[in-house]
């Protein structure tokens, strides 16, 4: 009899396994033994990190990270009475897309410039940035109503708890 060796979806299941147990949020080895490797990996994603795939990331492993989706995140979160946070739809919402939304702004920006200037050449004008008038930044508005005006002829009595007194009784 020969002995079979590890599928890839079982060898990922193993090594889901090990970084839970890992993070401190194990799965209950009995609980483990009903689910089927497909699934325990279908609760997961894989995640381009540290380098994003809209920045050139690659699809090797050494750039990747496994975190929860929303399915993992109800399951487990059910199962092991955790908060049901879905890992990859929060750090894609909360870090990717900004960061990304920035990056193309950022080369919207140089474009923008290399253009202005490669006309500026065409024409046959020189390009000279350093004189370029800066905004003055505008004063900055007092927020909130500001303190309130006592009306007129009224006077502050400490001996009376603090009420207002008219004075020209």
């Amino acid at each position: 009899m020969t002995r079979r060796n590890f599928n890839t979806i079982e060898r990922c299941a193993i090594l889901i396994l090990d970084k839970l147990a890992r993070e401190g949020r194990p799965i209950p080895f009995a609980l483990q033994k009903k689910l089927s490797a497909a699934e325990l990996v279908s609760w997961f994603d894989a995640d381009h990190w540290p380098t994003r795939h809209e920045l050139g990331g690659t699809t090797h492993p050494s750039n990747g990270q496994m975190l929860l989706n929303r399915k993992g995140a109800r399951r487990l979160g059910w199962i092991l009475g955790l908060a049901q946070l879905d890992e990859h739809g929060h750090k894609t919402n909360t870090i990717d897309k900004p960061a990304i939304a920035k990056s193309r702004r950022i080369v919207a920006k140089r474009e923008d410039i290399e253009d202005n200037r490669r006309r500026m050449l065409a024409k046959g004008e020189p390009v000279d940035y350093a004189h370029k008038e800066e905004r003055a930044k505008p004063k900055r508005k007092m927020r909130g109503q500001g303190f309130r005006k006592r009306p007129e002829g009224a006077k502050y009595n400490w001996a009376k708890g603090g009420r207002l007194e008219r004075m020209d009784k």
